[in-house]
Protein backbone atom coordinates (compact mmCIF):
# COMPACT_ATOMS: atom_id res chain seq x y z
CA UNK A 1 0.00 0.00 0.00
CA UNK A 2 1.27 3.47 -1.17
CA UNK A 3 1.11 6.19 1.11
CA UNK A 4 1.54 9.90 -0.02
CA UNK A 5 0.55 10.77 -4.27
CA UNK A 6 1.98 8.83 -6.81
CA UNK A 7 3.73 10.79 -9.33
CA UNK A 8 2.30 8.75 -12.25
CA UNK A 9 -0.86 10.46 -11.55
CA UNK A 10 0.42 14.27 -11.82
CA UNK A 11 2.59 13.71 -14.37
CA UNK A 12 1.57 16.94 -16.22
CA UNK A 13 2.16 18.78 -12.77
CA UNK A 14 5.14 20.42 -11.30
CA UNK A 15 6.57 19.93 -7.72
CA UNK A 16 7.35 23.29 -5.81
CA UNK A 17 9.81 23.14 -3.35
CA UNK A 18 11.60 25.04 -0.86
CA UNK A 19 14.73 24.53 0.96
CA UNK A 20 14.94 24.86 4.87
CA UNK A 21 18.38 25.88 5.40
CA UNK A 22 18.00 28.58 3.18
CA UNK A 23 14.70 29.59 1.66
CA UNK A 24 15.56 29.17 -2.13
CA UNK A 25 12.73 27.71 -3.92
CA UNK A 26 11.81 26.09 -7.16
CA UNK A 27 9.63 24.58 -9.64
CA UNK A 28 10.04 20.86 -10.49
CA UNK A 29 9.02 18.96 -13.40
CA UNK A 30 6.92 15.83 -12.14
CA UNK A 31 7.56 14.03 -15.70
CA UNK A 32 11.26 14.35 -14.97
CA UNK A 33 10.97 13.57 -11.71
CA UNK A 34 8.99 10.58 -12.48
CA UNK A 35 11.73 9.37 -15.34
CA UNK A 36 14.59 9.52 -13.07
CA UNK A 37 12.16 6.93 -10.37
CA UNK A 38 10.38 3.87 -10.18
CA UNK A 39 6.75 3.59 -11.32
CA UNK A 40 4.92 3.75 -8.30
CA UNK A 41 6.69 6.28 -6.45
CA UNK A 42 5.21 8.73 -4.54
CA UNK A 43 5.94 12.60 -3.46
CA UNK A 44 7.62 11.26 -0.22
CA UNK A 45 10.07 8.73 -1.91
CA UNK A 46 11.06 11.95 -4.32
CA UNK A 47 11.69 14.61 -1.19
CA UNK A 48 14.24 13.09 0.70
CA UNK A 49 16.85 13.08 -2.61
CA UNK A 50 16.11 16.32 -3.61
CA UNK A 51 19.16 18.64 -3.22
CA UNK A 52 19.21 22.69 -2.79
CA UNK A 53 21.22 23.66 -6.11
CA UNK A 54 21.97 27.44 -3.59
CA UNK A 55 23.15 25.70 -0.77
CA UNK A 56 23.70 22.07 -1.65
CA UNK A 57 21.34 21.67 1.59
CA UNK A 58 18.91 18.40 1.81
CA UNK A 59 16.24 20.15 3.86
CA UNK A 60 12.65 20.77 1.86
CA UNK A 61 10.71 23.03 4.08
CA UNK A 62 7.66 23.38 1.91
CA UNK A 63 6.29 21.67 -1.24
CA UNK A 64 3.47 21.95 -3.14
CA UNK A 65 1.71 20.39 -6.11
CA UNK A 66 1.48 22.99 -8.81
CA UNK A 67 -1.37 22.48 -11.36
CA UNK A 68 0.08 22.57 -14.98
CA UNK A 69 -2.37 26.05 -16.01
CA UNK A 70 -1.03 27.26 -12.98
CA UNK A 71 3.04 26.94 -13.95
CA UNK A 72 2.74 28.10 -16.88
CA UNK A 73 4.76 31.55 -17.08
CA UNK A 74 5.65 31.05 -13.88
CA UNK A 75 9.71 30.23 -12.99
CA UNK A 76 10.76 28.00 -15.18
CA UNK A 77 10.49 24.08 -13.67
CA UNK A 78 14.01 22.72 -13.69
CA UNK A 79 15.23 18.91 -14.32
CA UNK A 80 16.86 16.55 -11.86
CA UNK A 81 19.69 15.62 -10.52
CA UNK A 82 20.40 19.27 -9.09
CA UNK A 83 16.74 19.58 -8.52
CA UNK A 84 15.96 22.98 -6.09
Amino acid sequence: MHTGTLLRTIASHGLWVECRACGHSSTLSVADLLEQTKQDATIRDVLPRLKCSKCRGKQIGEFRIISPDVSTGHERMRTPPEQL
